[in-house]
């Protein structure tokens, strides 16, 4: 196989630490991100990404890795490894993870996503949350503190449940005679006030459905939500839940990790849905998607082409599904048997997966941040077929079934594989001599491979089922004679 030069991970192995329990409220904004980094990385090493809230916090730190050696395929110990990292860090969070309730604990893909929501005194906070996205070997490559470590306030309303009602009748026009309607209890929140000093309020969060009057309203109906100052009746905040000119939805499809597995049904990331008469969104990393419309129905296309890859099948089709949407419906676009084949749907996804890893691992790396070409279905009219598969400066080029050998643009591992010889292109190209292909460039693929699928198999089902093109799990050193020195 064709392959270019290096790119190798670093994974760090990191002994727990602790920071100071408390920050000085007194200390400057700068002086506070300075602390925290600074922190930080003595004891996780440099090449982090920090990204800050306007009451430093760190929005996002991202860039390396943290093994906290656990199976991040298991939910219950994903989250005891998260609250364990919350409770080892005071510093760092300033906030006691018996405050933070567990709200989304999902496996996607390779990753696995954990979202706690901070409470006081029991009351939820809305928008106060902390995340972790971990690889499913346990290393955290992203953590996320969008609580409010000092949150003070008083908890007792001087605003009771009805009072709330009624103001929030007032301020949308409520009429019973019109069949409006109060959607369950109001319920307290903490709603904040976000700046560099952070606003607290205990408030009322209610939601009414209420029936427009005004002839010029484009929307028939309304579904306010409202937050209600419990102290002192103000409207805090009030936004409409009906959204009748946006259309939404999933992109999805059957996917499988090497040819003789089990496809499961899995979000295609970063596919562009186009929008005739309107323009195009993409889909999320989950392969859910938003996009306003208007008020008339319209065609949407999409296929296995998106912000990082375009998959065309060399002998057949290309993936596609048109269909006319309507405003304000949901709509799952899902690439199946009858307009697509499993190589562009495996090929895609997966090229994806390292495009978004490498990213997760150093934001700057944006050599891989275009329309890559992605070819698959090759046959016999490539003279490199069968058997192989190969990056050739531009983007990656899979073969289909033959000679004795499975389809490998249905095996992850060696469309990570090819992708790695990209990425190393990318981080070689600004050095001299030029990029050229070389043994260590095949080893530092089928590292990639190898890491992603967390298995020392490479090319799994090469040959058959339970076969493997190379293992990594070997004894092999250089210089030797099987090493070709």
């Amino acid at each position: 196989m064709q392959k270019q030069f290096g790119f190798i991970l670093l994974i760090l192995s990191i002994s727990s630490f602790s920071f100071s329990s408390q920050k000085d409220k007194s200390e400057s904004q700068p002086e506070l991100k300075h602390i925290i980094q600074g922190e930080f990385e003595s004891s996780f090493g440099k090449g982090w990404q920090f990204l800050w809230n306007l009451n430093s916090t760190p929005h996002r730190i991202f860039g390396q890795s943290i093994s906290q050696d656990f199976d991040a395929n298991d939910p219950i110990a994903s989250e005891y490894a998260a609250r364990d990292f919350i409770f080892n860090h005071p510093s760092l969070f300033n906030i006691y993870e018996e405050n933070l309730d567990l709200w989304v604990n999902e496996q996607h893909g390779n990753l696995r996503y954990l979202i706690f929501n901070q409470v006081y005194e029991n009351i939820p906070v809305w928008n106060g949350r902390i995340d972790f996205r971990y690889r499913l070997n346990g290393d955290l490559v992203m953590i996320g503190h969008d609580a409010f470590p000092n949150l003070n306030v008083n908890t007792n309303p001087g605003v009771s449940m009805d009072q709330a009602i009624f103001y929030s009748k007032i301020h949308v026009d409520f009429d019973e005679n019109l069949n409006d309607e109060v959607i369950g209890d109001p319920e307290l929140y903490i709603w904040v006030e976000s700046g560099r000093e952070p606003e607290y309020h205990l408030a009322w969060q209610l939601e009414l459905f209420v029936h427009s009057t005004d002839p010029d309203d484009e929307l028939p109906v309304h579904r306010w939500k409202l937050f209600i100052d419990a102290h002192s009746g103000d409207i805090l905040e009030q936004f409409d839940e009906v959204r009748m000119a946006t259309v939404e939805g999933h992109v999805s499809g059957p996917v499988k990790d090497e040819p003789y597995g089990i496809a499961t049904d899995r979000g295609m990331p970063h596919v562009k849905v186009d929008v005739s008469g309107v323009g195009n969104t993409y889909t999320d990393e989950n392969g859910y998607y938003s996009i306003d419309i208007g008020s008339t129905s319209r065609s949407v296309t999409v296929k296995l082409e998106g912000s990082y890859l375009n998959t065309n099948n060399a002998n057949g089709s290309d993936a596609s599904m048109t269909r006319t949407v309507s405003p304000g419906t949901t709509e799952d676009f899902s690439f199946g048997g009858l307009n697509s084949i499993a190589g562009e749907r495996d090929t895609y996804y997966h090229a994806n997966v390292i495009h978004d890893l490498a990213k997760s691992i150093h934001s700057g790396l944006t050599g891989a941040d275009y329309v890559m070409p992605a070819k698959v279905n090759i046959g016999s009219e490539d003279s490199y077929w069968p058997c192989n598969a190969y990056w050739d400066y531009t983007g990656i080029n899979m073969f289909s079934a033959g000679g004795g050998c499975a389809a490998t643009d249905q095996m992850a591992d060696v469309v990570y594989h090819e992708y790695g010889h990209g990425l190393q292109q990318f981080i070689y190209d600004p050095y001299s001599p030029n990029y050229s292909s070389s043994g260590l460039s095949e080893g530092c693929s089928d590292y990639w491979g190898m890491t992603l699928t967390n298995s020392p198999c490479l090319g799994n089902g090469f040959f058959g089922e339970g076969t493997c093109l190379r293992d990594g799990n070997n004894t092999l050193q250089y210089p030797a004679s099987s090493c070709g020195g």
